[in-house]
C-alpha cells in the first residue's frame, strides 16, 4: 500500500499546489520517500513487536508517525533537482 499513497500524496498536493506538471514532484522525489519509508518503518515496527509491551503499542505508533510525517514533509518540500540560474 505504501507505494500508491507515496504516489498519491505527491500527486494530490502537486494538484492542490496547481503545478504545471503533476508528476514533476513525483518522479524526483519519489524514490527517494520510498527508501526513506522503508529505512524508516521496518525499524520501526520490528522494535514495536519485539521490545514494545502489547499496551503501549499505539502511543510508540503515533509518535513514529509524528517523526514520519514530518521526515515527509522535509522530502516534500525539498527543491526540485531543476538548476538555478544567476542573472
Amino acid at each position: 500500500m505504501t507505494p500508491t499513497l507515496l504516489a498519491l500524496f505527491f500527486t494530490i498536493l502537486s494538484i492542490l499546489e496547481r503545478k504545471e506538471d503533476i508528476f514533476e514532484e513525483l518522479r524526483q522525489k519519489y524514490v527517494k520517500a520510498f527508501i526513506a519509508n522503508q529505512s524508516f518503518w521496518i525499524p520501526v515496527q520490528t522494535v514495536n513487536f519485539s521490545l514494545i509491551p502489547s499496551h503501549l503499542r499505539v502511543t510508540y505508533v503515533a509518535s513514529a508517525s509524528f517523526i514520519w510525517i514530518n521526515v515527509l514533509c522535509y522530502i516534500k518540500r525539498q527543491q526540485l533537482g531543476a538548476t538555478k540560474t544567476i542573472e
